[in-house]
């Protein structure tokens, strides 16, 4: 299931829900805010696993476009793809997408996934 531009969602154990920023795999628009927040199970926790990024090329400090991931105790910006997997340790997370009027790229896909604590 693709998940459009904001909502929230409730992941059930052992499953996931895509999220693409609007228009993907086409460039994004400027000027897009996209909130979207996910829950599961108390007895499980919240995963992201990063299958594509392309926020723009001229985007390197995260001013222009970006992805905001927070939690009660994270809070965390993410404009390139040095990292592809965010394992938390939360039942609940929002997901922030924000474009500026800089450059844009093709966009993001992620999956975020309901597994087992540790």
């Amino acid at each position: 299931m693709v998940v459009g531009c904001g909502d929230s969602f409730h992941v059930l154990p052992g499953s996931f829900k895509r999220l693409q920023s609007p228009l993907y795999p086409h460039d994004f628009n400027h000027g897009v805010l996209c909130i979207w927040k996910f829950s599961t199970n108390v007895t499980h926790s919240l995963s992201i696993h990063i299958r594509d990024l392309d926020l723009g090329p001229d985007n390197a400090n995260c001013d222009q476009n970006y992805i905001l991931i927070e939690t009660r105790t994270i809070k965390k910006k993410f404009c390139s793809t040095n990292i592809t997997d965010i394992r938390l340790e939360s039942s609940e997370v929002k997901v922030l997408f924000k474009s500026g009027m800089g450059s844009t790229g093709k966009g993001y896909s992620m999956d975020v996934k309901s597994v087992g604590k540790i």
